[in-house]
């Protein structure tokens, strides 16, 4: 059996995917923190006759490649290639742990024994491999979005289900914090370009103006399909973890970048927030009383109008601050 001094390490992210690079860079003992750099987003369009559902409106896209901005500044740099036969896997997968790597895979869940949509839905997942066992027929799986501990999955299992996988390679860095005030202003220049609060708030008043909204919340529930679930969460995690990505810049620039912090801060506090606002539309898809759910969609707008004051602070702090 092959399996790699491994320990998880539970960290709070946007998606299972950057779990897993997350893990791997720390497995690896390598810095991670420009992952985060352009994480911090929000999109709401405005309802149309063609497009009036909210998750589909509401878009997280980053605004530059995670997976790059971690090869450029930290050089841990992902290899993805689309899935192969079986035999073609394995053979590259027990090389790479031979060399002491993980493997990055993504596959249906449907097929995840511990996931909670196993034989029931569709959705992708990814995860780190960290250890095979051949006589057993297992892959030994790490999922840092689930879960601690060290898990088998069956070799056919994850076959069955398997889409694409990444090997992880430790290069030297090409970028370093000589451009860090370009960098942190990634993000904050564009909320207000772009005037994302407006977009927040608009997304707020229809919350709480609209019925289709809980009508939405209901129906994703009842099907089992969570993208509004699944976009909150990760705006979420990705105002906690752009913070994290200042206090990194503030800390290895030195005193000209303290400022920051403040703004780290802000973002803090809005992810709490974000978090708890969540949890309120989990609440939503089970409430039948008019009043409680009334209650409800009004503790939501004011959650989401304090998160739009605590980023709009977070923003033009970093850009006072830096001279913009």
């Amino acid at each position: 059996m092959l399996q790699l001094n491994y320990r998880t390490q539970i960290t709070e992210v946007p998606d299972c995917m950057m779990g897993s690079i997350v893990n791997a860079a720390l497995y690896y003992g390598m810095d991670y923190a420009y992952l985060y750099r352009g994480i911090w987003v929000f999109r709401f369009e405005a309802k149309s006759e063609q497009n009036d559902s909210f998750w589909k409106r509401l878009s997280t896209d980053e605004l530059v490649n995670s997976h790059k901005q971690i090869e450029l500044y930290h050089g841990l740099q992902l290899q993805r290639y689309e899935a192969c036969d079986k035999e073609e896997f394995l053979s590259v997968l027990k090389k790479e742990l031979q060399n002491g790597n993980p493997v990055a895979v993504g596959f249906d869940a449907f097929y995840c024994p511990w996931s909670g949509v196993y034989r029931r839905h569709t959705l992708l997942h990814f995860c780190l491999i960290v250890g095979l066992d051949e006589k057993s027929r297992e892959i030994l799986c790490a999922d840092p979005y689930f879960m601690a501990n060290i898990r088998p999955c069956p070799i056919d299992e994850m076959m069955a289900g398997f889409l694409e996988f990444s090997l992880f390679r430790k290069i030297q860095p090409v970028c370093g914090l000589e451009t860090w005030k370009q960098d942190v202003l990634l993000c904050a220049k564009q909320k207000i370009d772009d005037d994302v609060f407006t977009q927040m708030r608009e997304m707020k008043d229809e919350i709480l103006n609209s019925r289709g909204f809980v009508s939405e919340i209901r129906q994703q529930n009842d099907k089992y399909s969570y993208e509004l679930f699944y976009q909150i969460k990760y705006i979420h995690h990705s105002r906690v973890n752009h913070g994290e990505f200042l206090r990194y810049v503030a800390k290895h620039v030195g005193q000209q970048a303290q400022m920051l912090n403040k703004s780290a801060k802000c973002l803090d506090e809005a992810g709490k927030l974000w978090a708890t606002t969540g949890q309120c539309f989990t609440k939503l898809a089970y409430l039948d009383d008019k009043k409680r759910t009334e209650k409800l969609i009004a503790g939501i707008a004011e959650r989401m109008e304090k998160c739009i004051e605590l980023e709009y602070l977070a923003a033009t702090h970093i850009l006072e601050s830096i001279g913009e």
